[in-house]
């Protein structure tokens, strides 16, 4: 969730009306302390200052527990505005600092008072669901409890679905997505992924993102299923959904069409590739005196004598980047290790793909340089 989100979570508590305390001197001490704190949690999710919205979250809980009592949806929020901004801190944090153990203890703690405060099906429930799902995969790799936590929470969706079918369009794209890392999960991957794809296109607008993001995800799916006929149709009309959506400037754009270039690389059609490495190239400025990135690329085989002798090595490449995004001239400038990798990096490299330079709006040939490092 991102931090704009938790800033409307947070708004429930600010309308709410709050008893006077004229004749308890505590209370209201107890009252002012607490709208101080929650104002300045509010300021810090604003500056998007995590340390600093988890401390006065933390704070305003505590305060929050003797205003409202442990059972009140004030509380409710309050925890869960805590357990999120402490989530999003920890992953500020180097991960040797990070404290997961207190991360799901916390949206644990959330479950159980939304249990008491909340009905069965309540909608609140969805995101910390998802949260614990997301920390049980993430640190834990406890997929089967992650998965109980995501079909909870999609029951809850099923059960809201007249009044919000979107909601449950939503948690099907996150789960497809989650479960598109778990390589046993391919196939419920897919049926959550095409289940938010026909929701959102009955849905929504064509210039909805979510629209865009539906393609992209499904199309993922198929390509690591090595499905590329059902790939290729689903990148293409992303990528025109992306751009309807006003996203063709961010990252997800460019990244949509690498895949297509290693969609069209794998059905062995170099030719179609062609137009989405010019277009990557012409996006992005050409950076000099460092490595090309390749957009595909083959691993080299590994020589048996290295693999006999568990040698390491590294070899230097120069080359030309042709304006079609091909290699060529390739050309060992320095070598370390058996001098059988040389013969295999430039084998694998004249298979790779490339985003060319432009200069004055035009593809054009241009000098670079890779190093393949061989590794145990």
């Amino acid at each position: 969730m991102n931090l704009k989100r938790i800033w409307l979570t947070s708004t429930f508590i600010a309308f709410l009306t709050v008893p006077a305390f004229a004749d308890e001197p505590d209370k209201q001490t107890i009252q002012n302390d607490f709208n101080f704190a929650y104002e300045q949690f509010q300021l810090s999710i604003q500056h998007k200052d995590t340390y600093s919205a988890s401390a006065y979250a933390a704070k305003a809980l505590m305060l929050g527990k003797q205003l409202y009592g442990e059972e009140h949806k004030n509380i409710a929020v309050l925890t869960y505005n805590y357990a999120n901004t402490f989530m999003l801190h920890q992953q500020t944090l180097a991960p040797h600092k990070r404290n997961h153990d207190k991360t799901k203890l916390l949206f644990e703690q959330v479950i159980e008072i939304y249990e008491k405060v909340y009905d069965e099906y309540a909608l609140e429930f969805i995101k910390p669901l998802r949260n614990l799902a997301h920390v049980n995969i993430k640190y834990y790799n406890k997929d089967r409890l992650a998965l109980g936590y995501f079909k909870r929470a999609l029951k809850i969706t099923e059960e809201n679905i007249k009044s919000s079918p979107l909601a449950h369009a939503d948690l099907s794209l996150e789960i497809g997505r989650e479960l598109l890392q778990i390589p046993r999960e391919y196939k419920k991957a897919i049926k959550h992924l095409q289940s938010a794809y026909d929701s959102y296109h009955t849905l929504l607008p064509d210039n909805d993102e979510r629209r865009a993001f539906s393609e992209f995800w499904l199309a993922k799916n198929y390509f690591v299923k090595r499905d590329f006929d059902k790939a290729e149709p689903l990148f293409i009309n992303a990528i025109s959904s992306f751009n309807k959506a006003g996203l063709n400037k961010e990252e997800i754009f460019l990244t949509t069409k690498a895949y297509l270039v290693q969609t069209y690389e794998k059905m062995g059609k170099s030719e179609k590739a062609t137009q989405y490495c010019q277009e990557i190239g012409r996006a992005q400025p050409w950076v000099e005196d460092k490595d090309s990135v390749p957009i595909y690329m083959q691993n080299p085989k590994w020589p048996k004598e290295a693999v006999l002798n568990k040698q390491t090595g590294t070899v230097k490449v120069g080359f030309t980047i042709t304006k079609d995004g091909f290699g060529k001239d390739f050309r060992v400038v320095k070598s370390k290790g058996s001098n059988a990798f040389k013969a295999t990096t430039i084998k694998a490299m004249k298979k790779w793909r490339f985003a060319p330079k432009f200069v004055d709006g035009k593809a054009v040939d241009s000098d670079a340089k890779f190093t393949m490092i061989y590794k145990w």
